[in-house]
């Protein structure tokens, strides 16, 4: 049997990248032997651009002609590229130019996708409740999962044991750490801070007015000064210069599995390690003066009107007062020594979670900074700091993108305020499985055909 593709590209005011793209694929196509045809599906009305409802138009209007589909953004120029038949679901956009041909996140899954037509039919489309930018994809990958298509997994971590942790319920939970003067004056000076944990099942506060949630691992309130993980799926230090500047270093997006955390201060710079490997560096010139207030894991302050309290798993945490160098944090991550035997000269605080007496989590250290249990319950574990997260198949396919206007994140907020919706459906309502996606996608797909005209080497369909 041979195989025919549809090629479907969602659109809307992007005519330059329209022009170089048509005849590009159409080449690249004949030249891999494939039978194909293109679709563009166009969007003509003022709402925010509606990414998957257009990707299911398309899906429909060729359905009968077509027994596999690429999914595909009009920015992407194929370079490296195999179109040919698939029988799971396979993401293709892996090497970007816009990222130095590197896979943009683990769990990826935009820009080029193929799917065959049943298994798009099994998952019931892209859903069509997402506005704007971002999350579409995010929500595609979730039904693969929770419809039992084929997705891979990817591990993260290493083999270092955890023998007990601290369960956070996201609720409520903290451990609070009293500071003796070295620790009240931490960040003025050389410092590390070590933490092993895992964020899970992160729900999102739809009640603040911000773009996104940030769930301190551990921080000094005020200006909250610590370690975090935020709501873009990425892992953060920061501490503040003054009320109204920070000095932050955020990971790429990652995802909620074990990751092994070093903050550290040498003279004027901030480092940040994930897993070992230097995340970024920046330059810090002053401190603000967080006073003596204690340290708080789980949250950045208890007392604060509507807090954010951290969901999730954290099994060690260490504080030193003199900062290290990237040979010992590498050090740090790879060997299964206690803490108390890493550069115990300088160790000022260590937690391991097995201590705990009368909800007093004792300080291996030896320096009396016992943290005080609120709400958090030990967990005897008895595995090793890996997990995994689920992944699309790939092929990986080498890509040129397009210059465009940044429609994603900018620093600390999104760019289209519409995303910030997408992100709260997608965390609160259909990974938590609140949602029924049956109820949401092909078959309940809604539009109006405006035009519908053959072009050369391509169709066009014009929609509301």
């Amino acid at each position: 049997m041979k195989h025919k593709l549809g090629v479907i590209i969602p659109f809307r005011d992007r005519d330059e990248h329209l022009k170089k793209f048509i005849p590009h694929i159409h080449d690249f196509l004949k030249n891999q032997n494939i039978d194909f045809e293109i679709i563009v599906v166009d969007q003509r009305d003022r709402k925010p651009f509606n990414r998957g409802k257009l990707l299911n138009i398309g899906f429909e209007l060729l359905k009968d002609k077509c027994d596999y589909f690429a999914f595909h953004d009009v920015d992407m120029l194929p370079l490296e590229v195999d179109y040919s038949y698939v029988d799971k679901p396979t993401h293709l956009a892996t090497k970007l130019s816009t990222d130095d041909y590197q896979l943009a996140f683990p769990a990826y899954f935009g820009g080029v996708t193929l799917f065959n037509k049943e298994d798009f039919e099994t998952i019931n489309g892209y859903s069509n409740e997402y506005w704007g930018w971002g999350f579409e994809d995010d929500d595609l990958l979730y039904r693969c999962i929770n419809r039992g298509l084929l997705v891979d997994k990817e591990v993260f971590g290493n083999n270092s044991r955890i023998n007990y942790c601290l369960n956070f319920d996201g609720d409520g939970d903290y451990v609070e750490v009293p500071c003796n003067n070295k620790l009240q004056s931490l960040y003025d000076k050389n410092f590390t801070i070590s933490l092993i944990g895992k964020p899970k099942n992160i729900i999102l506060n739809g009640k603040n007015k911000k773009d996104y949630d940030e769930y301190f691992f551990i921080a000094k309130p005020g200006r909250d000064g610590g370690l975090s993980f935020t709501s873009f799926n990425r892992y953060k230090a920061e501490i503040f210069e003054s009320e109204d500047n920070s000095v932050s270093i955020n990971s790429e997006i990652t995802g909620e599995h074990w990751v092994h955390l070093v903050f550290t201060r040498l003279e004027d710079k901030l480092y940040l390690y994930l897993n070992g490997e230097l995340v970024d560096k920046k330059t810090i010139n002053e401190v603000w003066d967080y006073g003596n207030s204690s340290f708080y894991i789980g949250c950045a302050n208890p007392d604060r009107d509507n807090p954010m309290f951290f969901k999730g798993n954290i099994s060690s945490v260490g504080i030193w007062t003199g900062g290290f160098k990237e040979s010992q944090v590498i050090k740090l991550y790879n060997n299964d020594l206690p803490l108390t035997k890493k550069f115990s000269k300088s160790l000022e605080l260590c937690y391991d979670f097995k201590n705990i007496v009368n909800d007093k989590i004792i300080d291996l250290s030896g320096n009396d900074n016992h943290g005080i249990l609120n709400g958090a319950r030990q967990v005897e574990y008895d595995s090793i700091s890996k997990s995994s997260i689920y992944v699309p198949f790939r092929r990986h396919g080498k890509f040129t993108v397009l210059s465009h206007k940044n429609n994603s994140w900018n620093e600390m907020t999104w760019v289209n305020k519409e995303t910030r919706k997408n992100q709260l459906k997608f965390f609160n309502e259909v990974r938590t499985d609140l949602f029924d996606m049956g109820l949401d996608g092909l078959n309940t797909l809604r539009y109006k055909k405006l035009w519908d005209e053959e072009l050369n080497k391509y169709r066009k369909v014009v929609v509301t």
